[in-house]
């Protein structure tokens, strides 16, 4: 077995170059020589370990300096040495990689946070978490950003004040990452624990996720409750609902369908807030049931033109056009 191939050959290796391969395997990712050398506490030469290493194909590296990179030279290396550890020595080897990383500083804090989380001492590294999930976020990294946050949240304690905020943090990323079924789990899940406000949003984007996820008997219920909940009257049946949609036009078009003028007093800031829910509502519906998104998209559409509200009758415009 490939299996019995690896061990045979680490166990004929010095003890600093098992150790350094362990910490390369622990690693997980191309780490700096200067960081694994450390970690290892090798008291050998770098030059001569990642000579012989490379010797038996154990590794590959970048270079022999401390900023070069190593790693394992396969996936299968890496994991048959990190299972081959006992339980006790493998934890104590992440605690020491991650407070070695730690030291060296401008390591990837995702990592950090990863090992300290492995090593038993998971506090230790939620600031790196946070720094980590915001990397992800930045550079789209949406499955990672949530697979952080899932993690960060079994830390924390259950009333800590910013899981909530993480918890939505987190729905928003898996639905951004295509997972939508679980988005939409998560939002609902949540929002028990936000203000009336915040929770009907955070329900209205669990009927959404469900509905782009292909869901759609689930998707339909929870937006049927959400709508019933805000007072929003959409007709059932597709007859009622496209005559409804004519009224609304009708109304659009009494207007001319103008642009619409500006008002001398600001018009109340929940008139904004109904039209939007009406335009992110339409987008929810349009895939399943396009004449009640219509009916909605025109409400908006009619309330922008009596609010003088040029920026959302200009987002409500094209779909009515259209």
């Amino acid at each position: 077995r490939v299996e019995d191939v690896i061990h045979a050959r680490v166990a004929d290796l010095p003890t600093g170059a098992r150790a350094f391969l362990e910490i390369a395997a622990l690693a997980g990712r191309p780490t700096a020589i200067g960081v694994v050398r450390v970690a290892a506490r090798a008291a050998e030469g770098v030059s001569k370990i990642l000579t012989l290493l490379r010797s038996v194909h154990l590794v590959l590296s970048t270079g022999s300096d401390e900023d070069a990179l190593v790693e394992c030279a396969h996936d299968r290396i890496r994991a048959t040495i990190v299972d081959g550890m006992d339980v006790g020595r493998r934890t104590g080897l992440h605690l020491r990689l991650a407070e070695t990383m730690e030291a060296f500083g401008g390591q990837e804090p995702g990592a950090i946070f990863d090992h300290f989380r492995l090593g038993g001492y998971p506090h230790r590294g939620v600031p790196y978490g946070y720094e980590a999930i915001s990397r992800a976020e930045e550079a789209l990294a949406f499955s990672r950003a949530s697979d952080l946050l899932d993690a960060l949240l079994r830390i924390l304690d259950e009333g800590a004040p910013d899981r909530p905020a993480l918890a939505l943090r987190r729905a928003t990323n898996l639905a951004r990452a295509g997972r939508g079924e679980a988005a939409a789990r998560l939002y609902l899940a949540v929002a028990n624990e936000l203000d009336p406000p915040s929770a009907a949003v955070a329900r209205r984007h669990a009927a959404e996720q469900y509905l782009f996820s292909g869901h759609i008997d689930r998707g339909q219920r929870v937006l049927d409750t959400y709508m019933a909940d805000r007072g929003i009257r959409v007709p059932r049946t597709q007859l009622r609902a496209f005559a409804d949609l004519l009224v609304q036009r009708g109304l659009v078009r009494m207007r001319k369908l103008q642009r619409p003028r500006k008002q001398e007093h600001a018009f109340p800031a929940s008139v904004g807030e109904r039209i939007d829910e009406f335009l992110n509502l339409s987008l929810g519906l349009a895939l399943v049931d396009p004449v009640r998104a219509s009916t909605l998209q025109a409400r908006a559409l009619r309330l922008a033109v009596a609010a003088g509200d040029t920026p959302r009758f200009a987002k409500a415009l094209p779909t009515e056009a259209g």
